[in-house]
């Protein structure tokens, strides 16, 4: 071989069932000296007998090589001259991650501390990245150096203030949501902006107003045949002005909408029916016919003559609690 290429062996460690690190450390322990009862395999025929599957763009056992320098630093003495090893950087990464670590030792001998240095394919990772895993290491090391019966999955990667970062920082929920409920806050931009576009469905638009009043009738339609707060409303409808309305209808009358593809198979219709017992069905004549049954007797066929009749009666205002009979609450079940 071109090179120096010894003791080098290819394991793999078994984490399974979240191990504790000093058990870990034995598994790996009993793997690496039943390797070593190998190590006079020529690695060429290691490759040969594993035959994996070979890669341009990377080593074919393994991606990630660690070595411990331990042995005595050399020293060569001549006369007249003084002499000390000067390390060479290639500025070329063999591996994806090769984390070459050594012990230092003080002049009486004693241990002095490990250091060492990560090289990086870059065209993986940046030198930032490599830094944070860097650091991640000595996170995880000092911490079963500390513990050495903590648990993978307990031992901790993150610096307290990556931490901080991660769950305080990006993940803050101090600002709170609106006061007002969605169906409510588009009644008020219904107030702010009746002419505005709402909804384009093909060449069909509709404005803030028209769908606005859509959707309180056909509220008040849903209220008049017992839907109440928390009841299930299905809807098998096209994507169209009269879906957007139906939502928020189910929304002003304090139910939950459960949407129906009626492209799914009907064995998978039937099932999310049974399962969750919608109160209603709000769908049109076309597709009444290709959902299975049992349907709910209050079924809402738009389109539908008689159906357009029944709307056309009711108010177009926004619907009250006093007709709900209850307050919608944000804890209330909104989509199924």
């Amino acid at each position: 071989l071109v090179g120096f290429f010894v003791n080098t062996l290819v394991l793999r460690t078994d984490t399974s069932g979240d191990p504790r690190f000093d058990d870990l450390l034995a598994r790996a322990r009993d793997r690496s000296l039943a390797a070593y009862a190998h190590q006079d395999l020529p690695f060429e025929y290691l490759v040969e007998a594993v035959n994996p599957v070979r890669s341009r763009s990377g080593n074919a056992l393994f991606q990630v090589m660690f070595a411990l320098q331990n042995t005595e630093a050399p020293t060569l003495t001549m006369a007249g001259a003084e002499a000390e090893p000067y390390p060479l950087d290639s500025d070329n990464s063999k591996f994806d991650l090769f984390l070459s670590m050594g012990e230092a030792l003080t002049e009486a001998g004693r241990p002095d501390g490990i250091g060492g240095t990560l090289e990086y394919a870059t065209e993986l990772f940046d030198r930032s990245t490599a830094e944070k895993i860097a650091a991640w290491y000595v996170t995880f090391l000092r911490a079963v150096v500390h513990d050495p019966s903590v648990r993978l999955a307990d031992a901790p990667l993150l610096s307290d203030e990556e931490r901080t970062e991660l769950l305080r920082t990006r993940n803050a929920t101090g600002d709170g949501m609106p006061a007002a409920l969605p169906h409510e806050r588009f009644a008020q931009q219904a107030a702010r902006a009746p002419g505005a576009l709402a909804v384009r469905a093909g060449d069909d638009e509709t404005d803030y107003a028209d769908l606005d009043r859509r959707a309180n009738r056909l509220a008040r339609l849903l209220l008049d045949s017992g839907v109440g707060r928390e009841d299930v409303v299905a809807l098998a409808l096209p994507r169209t002005a009269d879906l957007v309305a139906a939502l928020l209808a189910v929304m002003k009358t304090g139910a939950a909408y459960l949407p129906l593809d009626p492209a799914n198979p009907a064995d998978r219709l039937a099932y999310v029916l049974k399962d969750a017992a919608p109160a209603a069905v709000i769908t049109t004549p076309a597709l009444h016919g290709a959902l299975p049954g049992p349907l709910p007797e209050a079924c809402v066929l738009l389109g539908d003559p008689a159906t357009e009749e029944r709307l056309a009666a009711f108010r177009d205002a926004d619907v009250t609690d006093a007709e709900r009979g209850t307050p919608v609450h944000p804890a209330d079940a909104a989509y199924v």
